[in-house]
């Protein structure tokens, strides 16, 4: 079953409805759902079916989501694994933080509360039973952090971006397919660490979390980062150079690949909402940094996809 995208945005809508509009949007996807926030809430979300997996790309502000306990769907689980921006969740008598590049596993059934951030989520509802895997070890992760550090847990990323990337050129006969490659990765993610421990600390790994989750901000940059990071300028424009850039190139380059992904799936923002949306405050100078990062303009990287 290849189902087809459904685009829904808020910036249509009257304040005074944009709440209410919304509640209704994420009601109607994941049964005993809802969100509070401000009545004029703003937010986007982009859903698709393909196979057994039930696909969700929700865009918002800052807001909180609860979603109710249903013994229908015991059956399934959701992954949440956030893009940009993280949260709190308490799920099950638990509580955890999660941000940018990490995952979460809940379980359908049992209900549970998300206090997020501004945030990009990429959300998968799916049956456990088609993971293949004892259901201890599905238990043992449910309602933790699963590190987005971790080599699984990004190919996992990666993956989830690739299709949305290429969501209006799927088809029905790869359906089985992608569905055999999502849940062969999250077998993955999900299986315990072997072999040695990954280093503690790791200052790139850490910095790189860092960026993912504040490159919307159009004042966050090198000095913002090495603060947060807890490092001096210098030992920060040492460990980027040994990837060979700098603390301002590795910032732009995630702001421009991440505002490369959402031209190729929103074919309705516009390029100056996509610049301003990833931390450039002038247009112009985000369509000559595109430029230089991917040899085309915005537009025609949008038409080229």
């Amino acid at each position: 079953m290849h189902g087809p995208l459904q685009h829904y945005a808020t910036s249509d809508v009257p304040d005074a409805r944009k709440l209410a509009y919304w509640n209704d949007l994420t009601g109607e996807a994941y049964s005993g759902s809802s969100v509070e926030c401000r009545q004029d809430f703003h937010g986007r979300m982009w859903s698709w079916t393909v196979g057994g997996l039930r696909m969700l790309r929700p865009q918002t502000e800052a807001c909180r989501v609860t979603r109710q306990a249903s013994a229908s769907e015991a059956d399934k689980v959701i992954l949440h694994l956030h893009h940009r921006g993280g949260g709190r969740y308490r799920h099950d008598r638990r509580a955890i933080e999660i941000t940018a590049g990490d995952m979460v596993l809940c379980n359908s059934a049992d209900g549970y509360t998300i206090d997020l951030t501004a945030h990009d989520t990429l959300a998968v509802e799916f049956s456990r039973d088609a993971l293949g895997l004892a259901p201890a070890v599905i238990d043992s992760r449910i309602g933790t952090v699963i590190d987005g550090t971790r080599a699984e847990v990004r190919l996992l990323h990666d993956f989830l971006l690739s299709l949305w990337r290429q969501v209006r050129w799927q088809g029905d006969s790869l359906s089985g397919e992608i569905d055999r490659v999502f849940l062969s990765l999250v077998s993955l993610a999900l299986a315990p660490d072997v072999g040695e421990p990954a280093p503690v600390g790791n200052v790139m790994e850490r910095v790189a979390k860092i960026v993912a989750a504040r490159l919307h901000e159009p004042d966050f940059g090198s000095y913002e980062l090495a603060s947060e990071a807890g490092l001096t300028m210098r030992a920060l424009q040492k460990a980027c150079a040994r990837r060979g850039t700098t603390p301002t190139g590795l910032i732009q380059s995630a702001r421009l690949d991440c505002a490369a992904e959402r031209l190729a799936v929103d074919f309705e923002a516009s390029v100056t909402e996509v610049a301003f949306e990833y931390g450039f405050s002038d247009s112009a100078y985000f369509s000559r940094c595109f430029r230089q990062r991917f040899g085309r303009s915005p537009l025609q990287w949008r038409r080229g996809r």
